[in-house]
């Protein structure tokens, strides 16, 4: 992951000091040593402004759409994964059923999405069941109802993740995925995915994919694995990284 410095407003240095420097440069292990001291983890992204430190916070809108409570638990996992990065806090909503006549709060769970907490977000998850391979209906009309937002270009830049959740080991999870990518490319976000750095990729035999977290429920209503919640949690804080590096690029 790269490393991402901000400075602002940095003192002019001394005619004499410039001198004193080019006749006697650092040592290398010096200067290595004044890095190191100097390099802050993008989880603790400082910015000077006039001499004062400021800390970049950043927010991870998690949306997602859950019939039987799947797709919830994994929204759930990625926020425990978000929240992990210190200076980064997470958002969790979802979207209504069709035809609904209640805009306020469901009757459990989180709050219905609010257009604006969408355009305000740093970064965000969106997750929906798998539904003939594809995302599920309510998802699919909320995102369309967002192209005041594309027009606007609130969302360029911002980083996205996507998770699903299906009945069946070959429910068209992937694919799914991708169709959740397709309207955030076209807001202009930035897909973060899984790196197969990460070992749960490697053994898990239910969910978990590159593209993004995923749930094999099968017809005994399995729970979430310990691969699946692994990947989730590592989707959820490389999103809130990335999240904080592009906020700190905003920030300067």
């Amino acid at each position: 992951m790269g490393r991402i410095r901000a400075y602002r407003g940095l003192a002019r240095r001394g005619t004499d000091r410039t001198a004193d420097r080019q006749t006697n440069p650092p040592s290398t292990s010096h200067s290595n040593a004044r890095r190191q001291s100097n390099y802050r983890a993008p989880s603790e992204q400082r910015l000077k402004s006039n001499g004062l430190l400021i800390y970049c916070m950043a927010e991870v809108l998690i949306l997602y759409y859950s019939r039987h409570g799947r797709t919830a638990e994994l929204a759930n996992e990625i926020r425990q994964g978000v929240i992990l990065e210190a200076n980064c806090t997470a958002k969790i909503r979802t979207v209504p059923p069709i035809g609904s006549t209640k805009i306020d709060v469901p009757e459990k769970g989180p709050p219905y999405i609010r257009k604006e907490e969408l355009a305000q977000c740093d970064g965000l998850a969106l997750g929906s069941p798998t539904r003939f391979g594809n995302m599920a209906a309510p998802m699919k009309y909320f995102i369309d109802s967002t192209s005041d937002l594309w027009i606007s270009g609130s969302l360029i830049n911002k980083p996205a993740a996507v998770f699903t959740s299906s009945n069946s080991m070959h429910g068209g999870q992937e694919t799914t995925l991708t169709s959740m990518m397709l309207p955030l490319l076209h807001h202009g976000m930035v897909l973060v995915g899984v790196p197969y750095s990460e070992p749960a990729l490697h053994s898990t035999r239910t969910g978990g994919t590159p593209y993004g977290a995923s749930h094999f429920d099968g017809s005994e209503k399995l729970p979430l694995s310990t691969e699946e919640v692994q990947v989730a949690k590592t989707l959820g804080r490389r999103l809130a990284r990335i999240t904080l590096q592009l906020r700190a690029l905003s920030c300067s």
